[in-house]
C-alpha cells in the first residue's frame, strides 16, 4: 500500500480543504486574573487618569503580562501618556495600540504576582451639543484569560453634573448588561463591580452624560479639512454598476498633510473603479483608486467628480456615504440613490440623518455636522436576481479549449497510448534473468523494503550465502548469514552494494541478526529506490515516445483551467491572492483526479479484493472531486450547461491522459510471464510439483523469493505440505526431519529476516511550542496576554 499512501493523503487533504474549520482554543493559557481593580480619575480637560491593580496567578512559568491599550474606538480617538508600572520592569511600544510589556526576559515566575499600571487617556472635546460625554471601557474585550473578580471606580470633579449613564457588558458589540455587572453612584463616584467570573474577551463599558460645558478645559479638535457641502448622486444600473457623481465645496486649513477622501470605502472587496473624471486638476485619485487627495494648502476647492464602480455581481447593495476614516468634517451632506431594480426596503446606520423614499429613489440629508470617527452607511434590500450581466467571454473560451484538448487526447490515445493485451501463458519458472525484486517492481510499479529482504533467499538459492537460524523451541531466536561467495556481475549493482553493506556490519564473512537490527535499514531503502534504474534501454517498461507525450499533454490539459478561473473571477471581485489559491487548489484537485485514474493502469496486478476496494474508492473520489470542482465554478451569470460541459471535458482530458503511456513490448512479455508463473503458483497440482521437484530438488526454495514478493507465500507453502523434500542446501538449523512443520519454520524464519533487516531505531517525539454605546466601544480598554 506504500505506493498509494500519497494518493490517500492528498485525497484527505483535498476534502479537508473544503470542510469549514472549527476554531479550537486552549482552555488554559497558563495564567488567570484573580482580581482586577480599575480606578479612574476624570478632570475637566477630559483626561482619564487610570490606575489598574491586577492580581495574577500564573499556573505555568511565564515572564509576565502584556497590556495593550488601543488609541481608537467606535466614537473617537485619543492619546495615551504618562505610562508607568510598579511591580516589574517594563517596556512601552507606541502604535495603533500602546503595548506595555511587563516582566523580566531573563526571569520566569509562577504563582501569585501583582502589577500596578498607571496611564492617562487624553481626549478632545466631544463636539456634541446636548451634553458632554464620558464613553469608557473600564474593562477591554481583548483579555485572553478569565477574571475572577472585578471592581472599578470613576471619580469626577464635584462641579460636574452626571445626568445619565448606561452600563453595557459582554462580548464586543453587546448593547445590554449581559454580565449582570452592578453599578452605583455616590456623590461624584461611580462604582462598578462584578463578583462573578468574567470569561475571556468580555468587556464592561460605561456611557455617561454630563452637563454641556463640564469638560470646559478639553482641547477642541482642529480640522484640516472642512467639507461645507457634499452632494452625491448614485445610479444603480441593471448590470449592478454604480454611476457616481459628486460635487464638493471644501475648505483646507493647511494644518496638516493632504486630506484623503475615501472613494471605494464600504464597497464589496474586489469592486473596481473606472471612467474617473474630475473638474479640478489639483485633485488626484491615488492609492489604487481608493482615495481622493486634496492638497493641504489653505484654499477653497469647489469641484465635481464622476466615476463608475463595478462591484462583484450580486454583492450587497451597501454604500458608505461618510467614512470614519480620516479626520474630516461635513457640514451639509445630501445623497440621492436611484435604483433600476425596485427597492424593497432600506436601512441607514451611523450618524443621525433624514431619509425619504420615492419609488426607487432614496434621499438622505444630515441633521448635524458629520465629524471624525463617525460614519454613515446605507444598505438596500432588492431582488438581486433582477440584476444581470453578459456572460464572460472566458467561459466560452474555456469550453472551446476543453473540447479541443479532449478530442486531441482521444487521438493521441489511439496513436500512442493503446497497450497490447497481456497474453495468457502458464509458466513453471520465473522469467530468466529477473530477480525477485525486479519481479516485484514490474508487478507493483515500486519495490518495498520488505521486497528487498527476499534477496537473502535469492542469493542463497544462487549459492552466495548460507543461513543459520538459532532456534529456540518453535521460534527463531535470530539468524546468522555466512558468505559463500561474493556476487558476480550477473547481479545488479544495487544488489552488490547491499550485499557488501550487510557483511560490513559483521566480520566481512559472517553477520548476525543483532548486527543488522537498526543499522541496515537505510541501505535497504536505498536498494529499494534503486531497482527502477534497472529498467532502461531495452528493458524499459514503457514506450519512450508515449511517456514523453503523456508528460507534455498532462501540462497541456491544464490550459482550459486558465479561462475557466478567469470566467469565475471576472465578475466576482476576487483579488490576486484569491485567484492564486483558487488556481492552486483546482490544480491539486485535477492532479488528484489524474493520480487516482492512473491506478486503473495497475488493475491487472491486483487481486479481486483490491480491485473492488480501489474501484469503490475511485468512484467515490471522482464524485466528490467533480462536485466540489463544479460547485466552485458555478455562477449565476454563466449557464449551468456551459460550466458542466467545461468541467466534464476538463476531467475527461485528464482521464484519457492518464492512459497515454504505452507499455513496451518487453513489459508486456515479462509481465505476461510473471502473471503466468503467479497463476501456476496458485493453481498448481501436486503431480506437477512432484515432477518439478524430481527435476530440481530445490525447486521450492529457488522460487520462494518470488512467492514472497508476489504475495502468495502461504498458498505456495500449502502446495508442498504433502510433498517430500530435502532441506535446502543453504539452510542451517535444527531440522532432523523435513516435514510440513519444518517447512512452516522456514517460512516463519523468512519473516524474522524481514523484520530484522527493515527495523529502524524508534524516533524520539518532538515537543511543540508550548445606544448609549456598546460593550468594547469606548475609549481605553483593550486587553492583555501573558508572555
Amino acid at each position: 500500500m506504500k505506493k498509494y499512501r500519497g494518493i490517500l493523503f492528498l485525497s484527505f487533504m483535498f476534502i479537508l480543504f473544503f470542510i469549514k474549520p472549527t476554531s479550537v482554543y486552549a482552555s488554559d493559557v497558563g495564567y488567570y486574573i484573580k482580581n482586577m481593580n480599575v480606578d479612574v480619575k476624570v478632570n475637566s480637560s477630559r483626561q482619564y487618569i487610570v490606575t489598574e491593580k491586577i492580581d495574577v496567578y500564573f499556573s505555568e512559568r511565564k515572564h509576565g503580562i502584556i497590556r495593550k491599550i488601543p488609541t481608537v474606538g467606535s466614537a473617537e480617538s485619543w492619546t495615551v501618556s504618562d505610562v508607568s508600572v510598579a511591580g516589574a520592569p517594563y517596556t512601552v511600544t507606541n502604535g495603533y495600540n500602546v503595548e506595555i510589556k511587563i516582566g523580566d526576559k531573563d526571569k520566569e515566575i509562577k504563582g501569585d504576582k501583582s502589577y500596578i499600571i498607571k496611564y492617562t487617556l487624553n481626549h478632545y472635546a466631544d463636539e456634541e451639543e446636548d451634553g458632554d460625554y464620558l464613553y469608557l471601557d473600564v474593562l477591554g474585550s481583548q483579555w485572553d484569560t478569565s477574571i475572577e473578580k472585578f471592581n472599578s471606580t470613576i471619580t469626577f470633579p464635584f462641579m460636574m453634573t452626571l445626568n445619565d449613564y448606561k452600563i453595557t457588558s459582554g462580548t464586543y458589540g453587546s448593547k445590554e448588561n449581559k454580565l449582570g455587572v452592578k453599578c452605583s453612584v455616590n456623590d461624584n463616584i461611580i462604582s462598578i463591580n462584578s463578583d462573578k467570573k468574567i470569561d475571556k474577551n468580555n468587556a464592561i463599558t460605561i456611557n455617561a452624560k454630563f452637563n454641556e460645558g463640564d469638560f470646559s478645559s478639553a482641547p477642541k479638535y482642529q480640522y484640516n479639512c472642512i467639507i461645507n457641502s457634499e452632494e452625491t448622486n448614485i445610479d444603480i444600473t441593471k448590470n449592478q454598476e454604480y454611476i457616481v457623481k459628486k460635487s464638493y465645496s471644501i475648505d483646507m486649513n493647511g494644518l496638516a498633510s493632504d486630506a484623503m477622501l475615501p472613494v471605494l470605502q464600504g464597497y464589496e472587496s474586489g469592486s473596481k473603479l473606472y471612467d474617473f473624471k474630475c473638474s479640478n486638476d489639483k485633485i488626484k485619485l491615488i492609492s489604487e483608486n481608493r482615495f481622493l487627495c486634496i492638497p493641504k494648502e489653505i484654499d477653497t476647492y469647489d469641484f465635481t467628480v464622476s466615476y463608475k464602480i463595478k462591484p462583484p455581481i450580486f454583492s450587497k447593495l451597501k454604500f458608505n456615504l461618510f467614512s470614519s476614516f480620516g479626520e474630516n468634517k461635513i457640514k451639509n451632506l445630501k445623497a440621492v440613490i436611484n435604483s433600476y431594480v425596485p427597492i424593497n426596503k432600506y436601512s441607514v446606520s451611523g450618524a443621525e440623518c433624514d431619509t425619504t423614499k420615492n419609488n426607487n429613489v432614496i434621499t438622505i440629508t444630515n441633521k448635524k455636522n458629520l465629524k471624525r470617527n463617525q460614519s454613515l452607511d446605507l444598505t438596500i434590500d432588492s431582488n438581486m436576481d433582477a440584476f444581470t450581466r453578459p456572460m464572460p467571454k472566458a467561459a466560452v473560451t474555456s469550453l472551446i479549449f476543453a473540447a479541443i484538448i479532449f478530442v486531441i487526447a482521444i487521438i493521441l490515445y489511439f496513436m500512442f497510448g493503446r497497450d497490447e493485451k497481456l497474453y495468457h501463458i502458464v509458466e513453471f519458472y520465473p522469467p530468466d534473468g529477473i530477480s525477485s525484486v525486479e519481479a516485484a517492481y514490474i508487478m507493483n510499479g515500486y519495490c518495498s523494503n520488505d521486497d528487498i529482504t527476499s534477496l537473502i533467499y535469492y542469493w542463497a538459492s544462487h549459492n552466495h550465502i548460507k543461513i543459520k537460524f538459532k532456534d529456540k523451541g518453535k521460534k527463531s531466536d535470530g539468524f546468522k548469514l555466512i558468505m559463500q561467495d561474493t556476487l558476480d556481475d550477473k547481479h545488479q549493482q544495487f544488489e552488490i552494494d547491499l550485499f557488501n553493506s550487510i557483511f560490513l556490519n559483521g566480520n566481512r564473512k559472517t553477520v548476525c541478526s543483532n548486527d543488522l537490527k537498526d543499522s541496515i535499514y537505510k541501505d535497504v531503502s536505498t536498494a529499494a529506490s534503486s531497482v527502477k534504474k534497472v529498467f532502461k534501454g531495452e528493458k524499459s517498461l514503457y514506450n519512450k515516445k508515449s511517456s514523453i507525450v503523456r508528460k507534455l499533454y498532462f501540462i497541456v490539459s491544464f490550459i482550459p483551467l486558465i479561462p475557466l478561473v478567469m470566467s469565475r473571477v471576472a465578475e466576482s471581485g476576487y483579488d490576486s491572492i484569491d485567484v492564486f489559491f483558487r488556481v492552486v487548489f483546482s490544480m491539486i484537485g485535477l492532479i488528484l483526479f489524474y493520480g487516482i485514474t492512473c491506478k486503473f493502469n495497475d488493475f491487472y496486478r491486483m487481486s479481486k479484493g483490491r480491485k473492488t476496494f480501489w474501484t469503490v474508492f475511485e468512484v467515490v473520489m471522482y464524485f466528490i472531486i467533480f462536485c466540489v470542482f463544479l460547485g466552485n465554478y458555478m455562477y449565476n451569470i454563466i449557464p449551468f450547461s456551459i460550466v458542466f460541459c467545461t468541467v466534464f471535458l476538463l476531467f475527461a482530458s485528464f482521464f484519457v491522459t492518464a492512459f497515454l503511456s504505452k507499455k513496451s513490448r518487453y513489459n508486456v512479455d515479462i509481465t505476461s510471464r510473471i502473471l503466468g508463473f503467479k497463476e501456476f503458483m496458485m493453481t498448481a497440482e501436486k503431480e506437477r510439483l512432484e515432477a518439478l521437484i524430481e527435476d530440481d530438488p530445490e525447486y521450492f526454495y529457488n522460487t520462494l523469493p518470488y512467492a514472497q514478493v508476489l504475495g502468495v507465500t502461504d498458498v505456495w507453502k500449502d502446495k508442498f505440505r504433502k510433498i517430500t523434500m530435502e532441506p535446502p542446501s543453504w539452510y542451517d538449523g535444527n531440522i532432523d526431519t523435513f516435514d510440513c512443520f519444518a517447512l512452516s519454520r522456514i517460512i516463519d524464519n523468512m519473516n524474522t529476516v524481514t523484520s530484522d533487516m527493515t527495523s529502524a531505531p524508534a524516533s524520539s517525539s518532538s515537543s511543540g511550542f508550548d445606544g448609549g454605546g456598546f460593550s468594547g466601544g469606548g475609549s481605553g480598554g483593550g486587553g492583555g496576554s501573558s508572555w
